[in-house]
């Protein structure tokens, strides 16, 4: 995994004091969190546990099980391109690559 850049610690804790310091603020806070830096980085995911009093495990598990959170920095547009089976039968993996292509990533 590429090292995370640091990041901006008084946004974090603008956010923070946004919120009761309770674990029921626990999604909306991870929800401005990834608004503001486009990922989840792991050293506000502790801070965030610290400050709400949840345990670190929880703000993980519940950081990792919804899709519209990402552990990774993203960039500012996200594509997403069905790969279902008909998807893939409709030929998702050519436009993948062909945006790949485009795109010079991948």
């Amino acid at each position: 995994m590429a090292e995370q850049p640091c990041v901006d610690r008084p946004k974090t804790e603008e956010i923070l004091g946004s919120y009761p310091h309770e674990e029921p603020s626990l999604i909306q806070v991870l929800q401005d969190v990834h608004r503001a830096y486009n990922y989840l980085p792991c050293d506000v995911l502790v801070r965030v546990a610290e400050v709400l009093d949840v345990p670190l495990a929880k703000v993980f598990s519940v950081s990792t099980f919804y899709k519209a959170f990402s552990l990774e920095p993203q960039g500012d547009t996200i594509i997403k391109v069905c790969t279902g089976t008909a998807c893939h039968i409709r030929g998702a993996g050519q436009l993948v690559e062909e945006l790949e292509r485009k795109l010079g990533i991948g």
